[in-house]
C-alpha cells in the first residue's frame, strides 16, 4: 500500500527539462539558488564536498548521489574528483507535496544506490555537449527515472524523526488514510470516516496527520485533489467540468475557485499557459 501511494504521487511530478554537465574542476562548484531547479549530482570518480548552509559538510565518494530540492547547497569536486550534475526543472506546484518532505540535502551513499543508477548517470555524462535529435526527451526520462529511484530508496531507510509526506507513509494509520484518499479522491471524505476506516478516533487521526505531515487530513485532501486535477489538465483534453467531477468537486465553478486559490490561476488559463510553455520548450 505504501509503495502504491508513493508511486501515485511520483507520477504527478513532471520534469519540464533536464540539463546535465560533467564537472572536474574544484573552481567550478555546483550552486543551487533557492527557488531554482532541483539539483542532482553523482560522483563519477574520486570525492566531492557538499556544503549546506547552516549544516555540517558532507564528504561524497565515488558512486554517491545527492539531491538538493530547495537550494542553499554547493557541491565541489575535490582534486582528482569528477561528478555529473543535473539541473532538473520541474513543475513547482506538482512537486510541492513531495519536496516538502525531503531534507535540504538528500544523500544516498553508493552502497544504497541501485547498480543501474550509476550506468544512467554515466550515460548522462557521455551525452553532455551533444544534441542529437530527441536528446531532450531522453534526458528528461533518464532524470525522472533517477529521481523516482532516489526517492524510493530514501523512503526505504527514512531516518527516525523525519517529518512530512514520506514520514506519513511510515505511520500505519496515516498511510492507510492516505491510500484511501488516493484511491477515491472524489469521495466526500470526513476525518471521522477516515478515522473509522483506519481504526482511530477523529481526534487521534487528526493529531497523527498533523504530527507527520504538518497539516490535517482535510487540507491534505484538498491539495491532493488539485494536484491530481492539474495532472489531468496537462495529460488529457478532457473538459474542466469533467475533471472537476473526477477529483471530487460538485461543480466546475467550485473546482476553479479552489484551483485558483492554490495555483494562482483558473484551470483553463493555467492549462493554456502550460501547453504554450511546453510548445516553446520543444
Amino acid at each position: 500500500m505504501n509503495h502504491d501511494t508513493l508511486s501515485d504521487l511520483l507520477r504527478t511530478v513532471r520534469l519540464q527539462s533536464a540539463a546535465f554537465e560533467v564537472i572536474a574542476d574544484p573552481a567550478h562548484a555546483c550552486d543551487t539558488p533557492c527557488g531554482g531547479p532541483l539539483l542532482m549530482a553523482m560522483v563519477l570518480r574520486g570525492e566531492a564536498l557538499a556544503t549546506v548552509e547552516g549544516e555540517a559538510d558532507v564528504l561524497l565518494r565515488t558512486g554517491d548521489l545527492v539531491l538538493a530540492p530547495r537550494g542553499g547547497v554547493r557541491i565541489t569536486p575535490q582534486p582528482g574528483g569528477t561528478l555529473v550534475r543535473g539541473c532538473l526543472q520541474h513543475d513547482a506546484q506538482a512537486a510541492r507535496l513531495l519536496i516538502e518532505s525531503w531534507p535540504r540535502l538528500l544523500h544516498l551513499p553508493a552502497a544504497r544506490c541501485s547498480p543501474w543508477m550509476a550506468r544512467l548517470a554515466g550515460e548522462a555524462a557521455r551525452g553532455c555537449g551533444s544534441q542529437p535529435a530527441g536528446s531532450d526527451v531522453v534526458l528528461v526520462r533518464l532524470a525522472e527515472a533517477l529521481l523516482a529511484e532516489t526517492v524510493r530508496l530514501y523512503f526505504e531507510e527514512l531516518p527516525d524523526g523525519a517529518k512530512g509526506w514520506l514520514a506519513g507513509l511510515r505511520d500505519r494509520y496515516v498511510s492507510r488514510a492516505l491510500a484511501a484518499m488516493h484511491d477515491s479522491p472524489a469521495h466526500p471524505w470526513t476525518v471521522e470516516e477516515l478515522g473509522h476506516r483506519v481504526g482511530l478516533s477523529r481526534s487521534a487521526l487528526h493529531d497523527r496527520f498533523n504530527q507527520a505531515l504538518g497539516q490535517p487530513p482535510n487540507q491534505y485532501l484538498a491539495r491532493w485533489r488539485i494536484q491530481l486535477g492539474s495532472r489531468m489538465l496537462l495529460e488529457t483534453r478532457r473538459p474542466v467540468a469533467s475533471i472537476a467531477e473526477d477529483v471530487g468537486y460538485e461543480s466546475e465553478a467550485a473546482f476553479s475557485r479552489a484551483f485558483k486559490r492554490m495555483i494562482g490561476q483558473p484551470p483553463a488559463s493555467w492549462r493554456r499557459d502550460q501547453v504554450a510553455r511546453e510548445m516553446v520548450a520543444s
